[in-house]
């Protein structure tokens, strides 16, 4: 460790520990949790979600770069590759974009709860699924809005925005085109929990809770389809179109090539609910229920896992997978991967009576960020490298 200090700042006591490695921790106010989390494509900028409606950027040392006040739940983030955009879906059912300095542009009101946002790379266009799939643009237009029989629970979008991808409660898997209409539908056997799209809109991904993963192309028909043997919670494809990660409930964390098959299994602490993966699957991050956070990188197999403290409801990785941001509890997380972050506590306090300490030197980027009422910022980092 190289030193740890304490500030006042506003009557609030904000904690800073400092150890090797750069990541970081930002606390909400308490019993305000984190409920989303998005990472610009450099991963120098992160965007979260609180259930108190408050939106936060940040940079990736954690400190704030603004906060957008709300009042609604926040249950979906997306933001542009380049993080000029940001698109913030609510359970009060409006859906709202947001500047890079976390000025609101528009906010549209879809009259029911959005479960998934997703923006191109460019932000030009945005998608949002309630109880349809609706798709918007930058400036505010609405396009269309589309029934696809059933709640959405996920979206995903081209690169250019010509194709959506839509995942249903009653198991409906659609692929969608920028006019709204419908190139084709599937049926899965159960909820459809999670999709997504290769950048070109080639492969069309899909986990459903009847346990499979579902490989469309573009033109639909009969896909490639994998049984992953327990029901799939989560999902991600690679931009690329090549790889997919999928968490299981009861633990599982499954890597294929699409289309192909299996390249490793994980097994983690609890249920899978979150995962993410880089934008030519060299790396991949999950979360569990049981509050387990693990980093892989899929060339090497290295990897590492880290307590959260909490359930964790999201993660999200910048396009090389070199910055993890983690929804967890009441907390952010930020992490540099390439090294083992090693939970850490700030030393105890010298008794009064003892020879003062000296103040030790703040390092760069030391300074805290506020979220909410109240905050606290540990940063964290690894000291040595643990591989399982």
């Amino acid at each position: 460790m190289k030193g740890n200090h304490i500030l006042m700042l506003a009557g609030l006591l904000l904690a800073v520990c400092l150890i090797q490695a750069v990541a970081a921790e930002v606390e909400t106010a308490a019993n305000t949790s984190v409920t989303a989390v998005a990472v610009a494509g450099d991963g120098r900028y992160i965007v979260a979600g609180t259930a108190g409606g408050e939106v936060i950027g940040l940079n990736e040392s954690g400190e704030s770069r603004w906060t957008h006040p709300g009042g609604e739940n926040v249950s979906a983030i997306a933001v542009s590759t380049t993080g000029a955009y940001t698109a913030v879906g609510t359970e009060n059912g409006t859906v709202t974009l947001l500047d890079e300095n976390g000025n609101p542009i528009w906010t549209k009101n879809t009259e029911a709860p959005v479960s998934s946002v997703a923006v191109t790379e460019s932000g030009q266009y945005i998608a949002a699924g309630s109880t349809r799939v609706h798709l918007y643009t930058y400036l505010g237009d609405t396009l269309w809005n589309v029934s696809t029989g059933d709640t959405i629970l996920s979206v995903a979008i081209s690169e250019d925005g010509q194709y959506i991808a839509a995942g249903t409660n009653n198991g409906r898997i659609t692929l969608i085109g920028r006019r709204g209409n419908i190139f084709w539908e599937n049926l899965a056997l159960g909820a459809v929990p999670e999709v997504g799209i290769s950048a070109d809109g080639t492969v069309i991904a899909a986990g459903s809770y009847d346990d499979n993963l579902y490989v469309y192309s573009r033109q639909g028909g009969l896909p490639w389809l994998k049984v992953t043997g327990t029901p799939i919670l989560a999902l991600a494809l690679s931009r690329d179109g090549r790889y997919v990660a999928v968490g299981n409930r009861g633990g599982n964390l499954q890597f294929f090539r699409a289309g192909e098959d299996l390249i490793f299994s994980e097994r983690m602490d609890g249920d899978v609910g979150t995962v993410a993966i880089s934008r030519t699957g060299s790396a991949v991050a999950a979360g569990t229920a049981n509050g387990t956070i693990a980093f892989i990188d899929t060339r090497s197999r290295t990897n590492w896992t880290f307590p959260a403290g909490a359930p964790v409801n999201e993660v999200a990785l910048s396009s090389a997978g070199d910055t993890l941001a983690v929804a967890a509890g009441n907390s952010t997380l930020i992490f540099a991967t390439a090294q083992e972050p090693v939970p850490t506590t700030p030393a105890t306090p010298a008794p009064e009576e003892t020879t003062a300490t000296p103040t030790p030197t703040p390092t760069a980027g030391g300074e805290t960020a506020l979220i909410g009422a109240a905050a606290c910022i540990g940063v964290w980092a690894a000291g040595r490298m643990k591989k399982r």
